[in-house]
């Protein structure tokens, strides 16, 4: 399934660069292969989508400063209005 997910993901390459370009993301976006950096990050675990269980990735937001130290840490965070909170949740800090 690795292999197939990774090769799907090569053959689609420019199709990821367009909507990077498409939706003016000014962000690299990034794969984790064998997900150790999410288990190792805490973001991966058991979720619920739909009504069924599985484990897989958690929606996280993780902050870094420029010397790699952790600002915050939010886990299962709402794809909705999260990015409002972490902004004033960041201004408080500053």
């Amino acid at each position: 399934g690795c292999t197939t997910e990774a090769c799907d993901f090569r053959d689609n390459e420019s199709a990821l660069a367009d909507f990077a370009q498409t939706y003016a993301l000014p962000f690299p976006l990034l794969s984790d292969p064998g997900s150790r950096t999410a288990r190792a990050w805490g973001a991966w675990g058991e979720r619920e989508i739909a009504g069924e269980r599985s484990e897989g990735p958690l929606r996280t937001t993780i902050v870094l400063d420029e010397d790699g130290v952790v600002l915050s840490a939010d886990y299962r965070v709402d794809a909705s209005g999260h990015v409002a909170d972490l902004l004033g949740a960041l201004r408080q800090r500053a």
